[in-house]
């Protein structure tokens, strides 16, 4: 497709629709979607992480796969589902981080 339209926006949905896999299953995902032509990545936000403040790891697995985007000039964006945020506050606080990280 990208042949055909060179200037569109592909994107490809990663771990949809739990978000629950290893960071090295996710990576590999990513790199798969890029070689294959996309040039965005939805990438479902890991709720458990999130949901349990493991921030750290949360922080790794965002900021590996934005490396691997960045290095094949794709833009990653990430998907969250609002309604399993219970408390706001974590969930502008994760919004934040995402921004502060790079993330579109």
């Amino acid at each position: 497709m990208r042949e055909f339209v060179p200037d569109m926006i592909l994107s490809c949905p990663i771990d949809y629709p739990q978000g629950t896999s290893d960071i090295k299953v996710r990576n590999h995902a990513v790199l798969a979607a890029l070689r294959k032509g996309a040039n965005a990545i939805d990438l479902v936000l890991n709720h458990p992480l999130a949901m349990n403040h493991k921030m750290e790891q949360l922080i790794d697995d965002i900021e590996s796969n934005l490396s691997i985007c960045r290095d094949n000039n794709a833009s990653l964006r990430i998907m969250m589902e609002y309604r399993m945020f219970e408390d706001a506050a974590l969930f502008f606080d994760i919004s934040n981080l995402l921004k502060e990280s790079g993330v579109e």
